[in-house]
């Protein structure tokens, strides 16, 4: 990971839109040549190599239902259960990898609930923890875990024995997301060495090189003052703040929500171009939301009305509560 190269550094701002949106329309055209047929209403044109999809903006309905399929015992054995699951993952062969941050260790079970192995304690050495926060399925079967306290990846291979550390030099990781696209790692980074507002990028690592997919400015919130008592307060996005949403693919492209409007890019190895946007045509709509909040100023209980207003996109689903 030596060499940094940028593949865009378009200012994008990302929101938090339906993610049936986001896996429906990335699955439905998600093929990097040629084109791809879709719903009614449905066009697809070019520009400078980029494939545009637009979409009518109406909503279709999909119907959501909870089945519990699988439930893991605890360990019979001293300390058993879980001490505080952090992350988990589905590693080759239907393994269901559990990284117990709390405990330092990670626990895997087959496609049945069943026991198989777990690794990992307290440490800096080789397959141990300080404070481990993400876990991700490599696709040679291992499993990468990010400790942040060791600033580090923890590798194991597919019979999870802790191979060479990859540390994390020069990259501002602190948490948010790993995952493999083909043999490119990608996670989402931030610089804190630089004042507000601090640019935040996607970036793919591989073994030579380093790429950003995608650059953006997160907005600032202001500073709310409560006038029964003065107190303030600050850090609190502004309403309908934009935020990153991404999603690796199987075929190893990136999908990237990376505008404020109902889209979808689509980046792919080994250059990570953007290669196609889906997009819909949502109509904007202003709303006004108001909503008492229970602040106790000065040892007395007071109900401070907050009011906000704020524009975003929504569709009709969002407007009718579904």
């Amino acid at each position: 990971m030596n060499r940094t190269r940028r593949s865009s550094r378009s200012q994008l701002k990302a929101p938090d839109p339906l993610i049936a949106f986001l896996l429906s329309g990335t699955l439905l055209l998600s093929g990097c040549g040629g084109e791809a047929g879709g719903p009614e209403g449905t066009s697809v044109a070019d520009s400078a190599g980029v494939a545009l999809v637009t979409g009518p903006g109406e909503d279709t309905s999909l119907e959501w239902s909870a089945e519990r399929v699988l439930q893991i015992q605890p360990l019979q054995e001293e300390g058993e259960g879980f001490f505080g699951v952090t992350d988990l993952g589905v590693l080759s062969g239907n393994r269901i990898a559990i990284l117990d941050g709390d405990a330092k260790r990670i626990v895997v079970f087959d496609e049945a609930g069943g026991f198989l192995v777990q690794y990992g304690r307290e440490g800096s050495g080789p397959g141990e923890f300080q404070y481990p926060l993400d876990l991700a399925p490599r696709p040679d079967g291992g499993v990468s875990v990010f400790d942040m306290m060791n600033r580090r990846l923890e590798r194991f291979d597919e019979a999870l024995l802790p191979q060479a550390p990859d540390p994390l030099q020069g990259v501002s990781y602190f948490g948010g997301g790993i995952a493999f696209a083909g043999p490119f790692m990608v996670l989402p980074t931030v610089d804190y060495s630089i004042p507000a507002p601090r640019p935040q990028t996607l970036m793919a690592m591989g073994r030579a090189d380093t790429l950003e997919l995608v650059r953006y400015v997160r907005e600032q919130g202001g500073t709310i003052t409560l006038e029964s008592c003065g107190m303030r307060l600050s850090g609190i996005e502004p309403i309908f703040a934009p935020r990153l949403l991404w999603a690796p693919g199987p075929d190893g492209g990136v999908a990237v929500v990376g505008t404020d409007r109902y889209e979808v890019d689509l980046y792919y190895p080994p250059e990570f171009s953007l290669v196609r946007r889906i997009r819909r045509q949502v109509p904007t709509v202003q709303d006004e939301l108001g909503r008492g909040a229970n602040m106790r100023c000065g040892g007395s209980g007071r109900e401070e009305g907050v009011r906000a207003r704020g524009t975003a996109r929504r569709s009709r689903s969002d407007l009718s509560g579904g």
